[in-house]
């Protein structure tokens, strides 16, 4: 393999590891999965500004992923979602199959900068995060559009990207 192909390697890689964080625990007025239930539909309390909800409705995609709960995904996901890290772009379909098949994970992720825009139906997350894999930190930016669908937000993109 050359050089090249090997950095890509290690970029698809380092994303398909970043999707398998959890960053959240539950909390009221978040649309998220019961976990008694054997189907994990969210359910929406709103209790809270639509700026939390947003940011815990992101915390619980990453558990979600953590756990491979496609069915809470498949839901939160829109059908259009684009998701995007250096070299690599998926559609919800491609994601959902990353999700369900990869088995690497982080040991630890901590969010540094949380920075949300709400604009009518549609907010915009961007977060940065480092990433811990054994002992090595890894910092990336991700953003997030979310889109506000009947009574529920969405994630139409989700971007990966290294921190400045």
């Amino acid at each position: 393999m050359d050089k090249r192909n090997h950095i890509k390697c290690i970029i698809i890689l380092t994303f398909l590891f970043f999707t398998n964080l959890i960053l959240a625990t539950p909390v009221q007025g978040v649309a998220m999965p019961k976990p008694d239930e054997t189907e994990n539909i969210p359910v929406v309390i709103s209790n809270k500004t639509i700026e939390e909800q947003i940011v815990q409705l992101s915390k619980n995609k990453w558990q979600w992923i953590e756990k491979r709960q496609t069915d809470s995904l498949n839901i939160l996901f829109h059908i259009d979602l684009i998701s995007l890290a250096p070299g690599v772009r998926m559609d919800k379909a491609g994601y959902i199959d990353v999700i369900k098949n990869d088995i690497s994970k982080y040991s630890e992720a901590n969010i540094l900068e949380t920075e949300i825009q709400l604009m009518d139906d549609v907010s915009v997350l961007h977060t940065k995060v480092v990433f811990t894999q054994v002992e090595r930190k890894i910092f990336m930016s991700v953003t997030e559009i979310y889109k506000k669908h009947k009574n529920s937000w969405q994630l139409i993109r989700l971007q990966v990207q290294p921190a400045d």
